[in-house]
């Protein structure tokens, strides 16, 4: 019995990454991959290792699932363009991937007889060929219809991931956790590379001067707890430390030492709830950091 048919609209780095694993599983059979560009769509399906490269939609068959892996400004018109087609038959599945937006982006679909749902894995995609393997264990956060969600199980079991369903009106908040925990870690790691390029580091020994840091303590967090995992300065209730520190970055760094400023104030809201807390010390650091330079 041969698996069933995908159709995937904008097959990036998420998009084929998750195409490709379901291929080599064979819980679905790639029919046909659209790109904003030929060239793209070839390279796409040389990755899948399976689907056609097409360039238009009406270039596209039926198939029993679609993926769209468009950009979130663009869900909405792929899936009136989808609707609007002629290919979905009752009951085809139509998902997005992303983690912002629900499956209301896809209203027009469901309008059509498909049902519908958004599907969200929590992992960076890169490297697609590494996330073939370290996707595994991942949560996939999902949200629509029941029979979607029923359909996409199976699909995130070949993933090697667990699934987690979300309610929709939450998505945007449970997106810009996701934003913190990507984004904005390698936002703070840059700022952290300029930092100790500041001090001499060589830019060769920066990252690894680093990693070990990083990565400890982000196992830390997750392992114990925020509170149990903050070490340094803030946690210590050093005063004199950070205001040097503080002076330092204005210094030399001012557009580091404003961020500075703001995750020094989230460190100390964490400290205040850790057993054993100077809570006046912390008030002052908290005073320091709220000050506006003079």
């Amino acid at each position: 019995m041969s698996a069933p048919g995908l159709n995937v609209i904008g097959c990036g780095r998420a998009a084929r990454t998750l195409a490709a694993i379901w291929q080599r599983t064979a819980v679905l059979e790639t029919i046909a991959i659209l790109n904003r560009s030929a060239a793209s769509a070839v390279a796409a399906a040389g990755f899948v290792g399976a689907g056609k490269a097409v360039s238009d939609l009406s270039q596209m068959a039926a198939a029993e699932f679609w993926m769209i892996g468009v950009g979130d400004d663009r869900i909405s018109g792929v899936a009136d363009a989808l609707a609007a087609s002629g290919l979905l038959r009752p009951g085809d599945i139509v998902f997005h991937l992303s983690g912002a937006h629900g499956s209301d982006k896809l209203a027009s679909c469901r309008d059509a007889g498909a049902r519908c749902a958004s599907l969200h894995p929590a992992h960076s995609f890169a490297d697609p060929g590494r996330s073939l393997s370290a996707i595994a264990g991942c949560r996939c956060v999902v949200e629509g219809d029941n029979t979607a969600i029923d359909a996409l199980r199976p699909l995130v079991m070949a993933l090697e991931a667990v699934l987690l369903e979300i309610d929709p009106a939450q998505k945007i908040v449970y997106h810009a956790g996701m934003v913190f925990a990507s984004n904005y870690v390698v936002a703070l790691l840059g700022d952290a590379l300029t930092a100790v390029g500041a001090a001499g580091i060589p830019e060769s020994e920066a990252a690894e001067l680093l990693r070990p840091l990083l990565l400890g303590s982000a196992a830390n967090a997750l392992e114990y707890g925020v509170e149990d995992a903050l070490t340094g300065p803030i946690a210590r209730g050093d005063t004199t430390l950070v205001a040097a520190q503080l002076d330092a970055l204005e210094r030399i760094l001012p557009g580091v030492a404003a961020r500075y400023r703001a995750l020094g104030l989230a460190a100390s809201a964490i400290a205040r709830r850790a057993d054993g807390a100077d809570l006046e010390a912390l008030a002052r650091i908290e005073a320091l950091l709220g000050r506006e330079r003079g």
